[in-house]
C-alpha cells in the first residue's frame, strides 16, 4: 500500500484487521530540515479543527499555503516563518471524521500502524487520537464552534479529550486553545465557564472564546485579521512559557516526539 499526496499526514482507516493509523514520518522533518536558520530552528505547531469554516479560514490566514482537500489530518509550514529559527507548523483537520477507507491516496506511507485497542468500545478512535497525539505538542488550537455542534458540542469534545489524553501531558506543554464563534459579542466569562464546566482541565492551560463577525458585511481579510492576532498572541505567551520552563525543544525533536507519541498510543491509549 503506498499512498500520497503531499500535505497529508496523520488519518485513521479501517481495515478488515481492526483500525490503523496511516502516519507519514518523514513530513515533519520535511518541513523543518529545508529551512536554513543560523541556528536550530524551535518550530511551533498550531492546530485548527473544524470543517469548512476552519477551510475557509485558513485560506486567509495562511495565503501562501494553497489548500488541499485530504481525509485525515494535514501537516503545512507557514512559508512566512519557514526561512526563520521559529517556523510555524500548522495541523489541520476533521476531529469528527469517522475511520475511512485505506485506498484513499493519502499519505506518502507503505504501511499503517495497527490500533492494538481499536475494539475498544468506551473511547472514539478519533477523540484519542487528538488528545494523545495532537494536543499535547500544540501550542495552540483553534477549534471552530460553528463546524461542531456549536458551543455544546465544543464543550463536549474538550471533556472527551481531557477523559482521554489525562496524563499525556504535562503543565508547561499544555495547549492554549482558541474556540471561534459565529457571534458578534461574547463575553470572557463565557469561556471561564466553559472552561469550569469541563471534567479535566489538565490538556489545556486556558480555553479562550474569540467572536467572528458573521454575513458578508465584512471581507474574508477583516474577519480573520484578530483571528491571527490572537493565535499570534497566544503562541508569544506559549512560547515564553515553555522557554522559562525549560520545556522547549527544537523542531528536530519535536518531530521525534510527535512520531514516538503516535507509535506509542497504536500500542496503548492509557500509559503515559
Amino acid at each position: 500500500m503506498r499512498l500520497t499526496p503531499q500535505t497529508a499526514w496523520l488519518a485513521l482507516v479501517a481495515e478488515e484487521a481492526g483500525a490503523s493509523l496511516l502516519y507519514d514520518a518523514t513530513r515533519p522533518w520535511q518541513l523543518t530540515a529545508a529551512s536554513t536558520p543560523l541556528r536550530p530552528p524551535q518550530a511551533a505547531l498550531v492546530c485548527f479543527l473544524g470543517r469548512s469554516r476552519k477551510d475557509r479560514a485558513l485560506r486567509y490566514l495562511f495565503p501562501d499555503n494553497p489548500p488541499r482537500k485530504v481525509g485525515g489530518f494535514n501537516l503545512r509550514v507557514d512559508h512566512r516563518t519557514w526561512p526563520t529559527d521559529r517556523p510555524i507548523l500548522f495541523a489541520d483537520g476533521d476531529p469528527l471524521r469517522d475511520c475511512q477507507l485505506p485506498d484513499i491516496e493519502l499519505l506518502a506511507r507503505d504501511e499503517p500502524i495497527p490500533i492494538t485497542w481499536s475494539s475498544d468500545p468506551a473511547l472514539p478512535l478519533q477523540d484519542v487520537i487528538v488528545a494523545r497525539c495532537l494536543l499535547p505538542f500544540a501550542h495552540v488550537t483553534c477549534i471552530f464552534a460553528a463546524d461542531l455542534g456549536g458551543l455544546p458540542g465544543v464543550r463536549r469534545l474538550l471533556n472527551r479529550w481531557a477523559i482521554a489524553g489525562r496524563d499525556a501531558t504535562r503543565p508547561s506543554l499544555q495547549t492554549r486553545i482558541i474556540v471561534l464563534v459565529d457571534v458578534d459579542e461574547v463575553s470572557e466569562s463565557d469561556g471561564q465557564a466553559l472552561f469550569q464546566q469541563l471534567d479535566g482541565s489538565e490538556l489545556y492551560a486556558s480555553v479562550h472564546l474569540l467572536p467572528v463577525s458573521r454575513g458578508d458585511a465584512l471581507s474574508d481579510e477583516a474577519r480573520y485579521r484578530p483571528v491571527k492576532e490572537e493565535i499570534l498572541k497566544a503562541l508569544d505567551w506559549a512560547t515564553r512559557e515553555r522557554v522559562t520552563m525549560q520545556t522547549s525543544f527544537l523542531a528536530c525533536h519535536l518531530a521525534r516526539f510527535l512520531e514516538g507519541a503516535i507509535r506509542h498510543t497504536a500500542q496503548d491509549h492509557q500509559k503515559p
